[in-house]
């Protein structure tokens, strides 16, 4: 299956806590966290993906006092839990010459992709949905 979502990043303080109060005010917002990426070696940088809830997560977060840095449309694809079934479709994507600059994994074996034209990756992958379905 494959999705279009919204990816959220924020810049965190590199303190205790800072991640659970901004996850405390999604939650309180009701605001599903679809996935969530982020390390300190970028600057502190989170994403956080909402296939539903990005306009709530967004305001909740904000009221948490911490500012959205980013907010931009991805592609959320369905992917096997074995070796490979990533590198397939970054492969689709790289054939058609297609730049990606943000990928990690989400709930339920999703992969999350994000790139200069999510339309484009969306029309790549669309095609290669749609050919397994009518096989």
């Amino acid at each position: 299956m494959l999705t279009k979502a919204t990816d959220l990043s924020v810049t965190l303080e590199d303190r205790p806590g800072k991640l659970a109060k901004v996850m405390d005010a999604i939650a309180a917002a009701k605001a599903n966290i679809d996935g969530l990426c982020g390390s300190a070696d970028g600057g502190n940088v989170f994403h956080f993906l909402f296939i539903k809830d990005a306009d709530k997560a967004r305001r909740a977060i904000e009221s948490a006092g911490v500012k959205v840095k980013g907010e931009r449309e991805v592609v959320v694809v369905d992917v096997e839990d074995r070796p490979g079934s990533g590198a397939e479709r970054f492969r689709k994507l790289a054939q058609q010459e297609l730049n990606i600059d943000l990928a990690y994994l989400a709930t339920s074996n999703r992969l999350v992709i994000g790139g200069e034209s999510p339309q484009r990756i969306w029309e790549v992958l669309g095609k290669e949905t749609a050919a397994k379905i009518t096989a």
